[in-house]
């Protein structure tokens, strides 16, 4: 089967709630907001959902983390580092002005190196911090069907990058995992990220104006 990517805009800051799809099996990535939105989404995929992941734990990616986790029955997974994000959710809402989100707990972890799987194609994590201590990325090889897949969180976007002023922001880490971790992956990569439409890493290695170095994070 092939790997497909389904993304849902959802929330205030419009957040990609992202869905990967193989054959029969599927992954959700980011249970942000609107959780009957990212429900359409599910419905439409028509595939059972086997793992529920986040790709770090600001409010806008696990707003609505409880919920999926219990109507799912599947635990939330995460960067280790994102238990300390999780358990203050009441306080990143005080943050933006939002109302608190029902509280959730971290189910299992995932690291550097860990694979995972959907259907026949597997995604390799990938710890890139920067935006955020916890950050990770999903990066699924090119196959015979399909070309390679970065699902990337906050990390890298179309002419931008992440944001590095929150509490645990650094921005030359950020830089450093997109040059270490991203910039290594071929051209024709498509990337998902956690806002705004995707792209490719090639375009990004030629346009991004962070990237290129045109503009350097404040």
């Amino acid at each position: 089967m092939v790997l497909r990517i389904l993304q849902r805009a959802v929330g205030p800051l419009q957040m990609n709630a992202t869905l990967a799809v193989d054959g029969d099996d599927a992954i959700l990535f980011d249970p942000g907001a609107e959780w009957s939105r990212i429900r359409e989404m599910l419905d439409e995929a028509g595939v059972p959902v086997r793992r529920l992941i986040a790709t770090h734990g600001h409010l806008d990616h696990v707003g609505v983390a409880a919920q999926a986790v219990v109507e799912l029955g599947l635990p939330l997974e995460c960067h280790p580092l994102c238990a300390e994000w999780l358990s203050n959710l009441e306080g990143q809402a005080r943050m933006f002005g939002m109302s608190a989100p029902e509280p959730v707990e971290p189910g299992g972890f995932l690291n550097e190196g860990d694979s995972i799987t959907v259907g026949a194609s597997s995604f390799e994590v990938l710890h890139c911090p920067g935006h955020s201590p916890d950050s990770l990325c999903f990066y699924a090889p090119a196959s015979d069907e399909a070309g390679p897949i970065l699902v990337g969180g906050d990390v890298l976007f179309r002419d931008s990058v992440g944001r590095t002023d929150f509490i645990g922001g650094d921005g030359a880490q950020l830089m450093a995992s997109i040059r270490d971790k991203l910039m290594t992956l071929a051209d024709e990569t498509l990337v998902f990220p956690g806002h705004g439409p995707q792209t490719t890493i090639g375009r990004e290695r030629e346009k991004n104006p962070f990237v290129t170095g045109r503009m350097q994070l404040a």
